[in-house]
Order: structure tokens, then sequence, then C-alpha cells
């Protein structure tokens, strides 16, 4: 008895091995071995876990074929699923997805597999998430989206995808207006591009009634300034204050900002809650190139 324990533990010990390397002959032979095929290490990974953090799909799929289960979950509460996608590996997900493992399952985040593979993976690893239940509106604990993480991370192409998928451009954390305002703060014009060609709300306000046109102008940043009142953002919007962009650029010390909101229609006699216009504010600060633009 104790041989035959300690033939199966060496063949189990062989098995995690191969699986790691992505050496198939030596995992077939493991197995035939009787090595235990859902076996873990200390960490709780099993072979098909080591496979799929290896990105080994070959070998994935020769566990699969005997049997192995899917969705065991090692000690930080990972599946083979959640590893393969947070390593963007496409072909083992591809395998799990088709031997029948849970694509809603989540990792100790509340990350599920498409908010992995939506942070930094590309299109190859993404779209096998994107069949059925690709839980696009899954929140993880802070309240991000699959699409506000691919944001997040400046993933064109998962953010491409995703919205192709369906992903809802509202949907945002709690302290955080929508997904165009997140591209905005990022700087991200190419997204913020697309995310408009969606039907992203330009003038969306936060909490104070800020819109991306005033983060963007009082930051400085002339690009996105540009982008956005391309988009048809309004540069008289107010927030709750009664502040505009152009008082924020004028506040900021941002002339080159001042003169293209100037440009798309800014009105410089509006005034905020304290009676203060653009050229009030540029005054009391002594900006004397920004008070030349609003004489």
């Amino acid at each position: 008895m104790a041989a035959q324990v300690n033939s199966i533990r060496s063949a189990s010990f062989a098995l995690m091995g191969a699986a790691r390397r992505g050496d198939e002959a030596a995992a077939a032979k493991a197995i035939e071995g009787g090595a235990d095929i859902d076996g873990m290490d200390f960490s709780g990974d099993t072979a098909l876990i080591l496979a799929a953090r290896a990105g080994h799909a070959r070998v994935a799929q020769i566990l699969l074929a005997r049997q192995a289960h899917t969705d065991l979950a090692n000690r930080d509460g990972e599946t083979a699923l959640l590893v393969a996608a947070h390593v963007c590996a496409g072909g083992v997900e591809r395998a799990l997805l088709r031997a029948g493992a849970i694509s809603s399952v989540v990792d100790a985040t509340g990350a599920g597999p498409v908010m992995l593979a939506a942070d930094h993976c590309t299109l190859a690893a993404l779209s096998p998430l994107l069949g059925s239940d690709p839980q696009l509106e899954l929140r993880d604990k802070l309240g991000r989206t699959a699409l506000w993480r691919a944001v997040d991370h400046g993933n064109q192409a998962a953010v491409q995808a995703l919205l192709a998928a369906g992903a809802d451009l509202r949907a945002a954390p709690p302290d955080a207006p929508d997904v165009l305002w997140h591209a905005v703060e990022k700087g991200n014009g190419l997204l913020v591009g697309l995310l408009l060609a969606h039907g992203a709300t330009i003038d969306a306000a936060d909490s104070d009634g800020g819109t991306p046109l005033m983060l963007a102008a009082r930051r400085g940043d002339e690009a996105m300034v540009a982008e956005l009142l391309m988009g048809g953002a309004d540069p008289n919007r107010s927030n709750r204050q009664g502040t505009t962009a152009l008082m924020l650029a004028a506040g900021a010390r941002h002339p080159h900002i001042v003169l293209s909101l100037l440009n798309a229609k800014a009105d410089a006699a509006l005034r905020d809650a304290k009676k203060e216009s653009a050229y009030d504010i540029a005054k009391a600060i002594g900006d004397s190139e920004t008070l030349a633009l609003l004489q």
C-alpha cells in the first residue's frame, strides 16, 4: 500500500512539473502512471491551473480529456479560467469553456474572466470570453465593470470589443460619472473619440455638475479640449458653483485653453456664484496673457 501511495505521489508531482513546462508527453505519462489529476500543490494549484498560468493549451486539453475538474479553485480563489484570463491565454480559455468551465466565476476582488482579460489582453484572449453570458455588467468590489477597467488600462482593442458586445457606457463606480469622464481623466483622446462614436454622453456631469470639458480645461489638456469641443461639448455649461470651463482654464493659467474655448463661442461674460467672470479670475492671479485674451 505504501509503495502504491508513493507511486501516485511521484506521478502527481511529475504531472505538476509537466503542466508547468508544457510537456505533453510527460503529462500523459504521469496520468497513465496514476497521478491524481486534480491533486493540488502547496498553493492549492491543480495541474490544470498550472497549465493555464503558463498558457499551455495542449497540456490543458490533455488534462480536460482525462476529466480534470474545470472549476477547482486554489487558495487565492482562482480557477483555471480566471488564471487563463489574467495571463491572456486564449487557447486555454477556449479549451476550458468547451469543457464547461463556469464563466461567471469571480476572484477575491470580485473580478470575472472578462474583466481580467479587459485589463491588458489582446482581442485573441478576450474574444473567447465574449460568447455566451459574458457578464459585461458585472462589477468588481470597487464597482468597476470590464469596460471601465479596459479604459483605465488604455486597452483600446478591449474597449472596442466590449462596446461591440453591448457594454453599458454609463456603468461606473459610485464616485464617478461615467466611462467617458474616466477616459478624459486618463488623458486618452483615442478612447474618448471611440466612446463618443458609440454614443457616450459628452456633457455627463459629476456630482458637482462638472463635465469632461471642465476637467480637461482645468488640467490644460489642449488636445482633449479640442476633441471634446469637436464632439459637441457645451463650452458654457457650468457646475453647481456656476463655474465654466473658461473660468477653470483662466484660474489654472492655461491661456491656450482659454483661446480654444473662446474660439468655440465660450461666453466670457458669464459669472459664477461669487459674481466673478473669467476675466476677474485671471486678474486676481495676475495672468496678463489670459487677461489680454479676455479683454
